[in-house]
């Protein structure tokens, strides 16, 4: 029962986001070794990986979402579409999309 309580308060709470975005981080340059990342509108997310690795390269939905090279989405931030970086100019560590 309480498996099924929680899963309707997720479900409940992912309702009530309006846009999601996804970002795929990639581990290695030119996109390889990526992994989706969601987050809903306005929402700071810090990135954090199992194996140390930073996060080099990554692409969006098509979304233009802000990455940041510090946690809590702050420093420097720099654009990333659909078309994405090759290579980011540093690990990323946080990132931010809004429905503009």
């Amino acid at each position: 029962m309480k498996f099924h309580v929680e899963t309707l308060a997720t479900i409940a709470c992912l309702s009530l986001v309006s846009e999601a975005y996804v970002v795929n981080f990639c581990k290695q340059p030119n996109k390889v070794d990526c992994i989706p990342v969601t987050a809903g509108d306005g929402a700071c997310t810090n990135l954090h990986t199992s194996d140390g690795r930073p996060f080099v390269s990554g692409y969006s939905d098509g979304h233009v979402c802000n990455i940041y090279f510090k946690n809590d989405c702050s420093g420097t931030a720099n654009a990333v579409d659909g078309s994405g970086w090759a290579k980011f100019s540093q690990p990323v560590w946080s990132f931010e999309c809004n429905d503009y």
